[in-house]
């Protein structure tokens, strides 16, 4: 069973992700904040996981979002969280050599995200839908 402790999330001490990620490819629009303003307010950006955790998730984007940026996420209708809507802040960022893309960490920032991913792995079937090579 995983351990939904909120509290859990980053290690205070070393600043990185404590709970296992687990790998699928999920469209997701990005709504970033920019220059103060509201997020929902500004361009979308379309953007795809690489990992899922319950304290975040590590995406694939065109554009590079800077650290600290604050960001509302909505999950594609293909997706097993189909129209859901989460908040997130970037926590690091990398471009990708080989495509020109960018990559980020992205830390929720409300328990609705967390509990919502928690939910979908600990449920069997979704687990399996998001790493077929854990579960063969």
């Amino acid at each position: 069973m995983l351990d939904l402790n909120w509290e859990r999330g980053l290690s205070q001490q070393q600043g990185r992700r404590s709970y296992p990620r687990f790998t699928r490819r999920i469209e997701l629009v990005l709504f970033p904040a920019v220059d103060g303003a509201d997020s929902k307010d500004t361009a979308n950006l379309l953007s795809w996981t690489i990992e899922l955790g319950l304290g975040g998730m590590r995406v694939e984007t065109r554009v590079a979002l800077s650290c600290g940026t604050k960001t509302y996420f909505v999950f594609g209708e293909d997706s097993l969280l189909p129209g859901f809507i989460g908040q997130a802040e970037v926590r690091w960022n990398r471009v990708v050599k080989s495509t020109d893309n960018y990559q980020c960490g992205l830390c929720f920032v409300d328990k609705a995200s967390s509990g919502i991913v928690g939910k979908l792995l600990e449920d069997d079937s979704g687990l399996r839908n998001l790493n077929k090579e854990f579960y063969p």
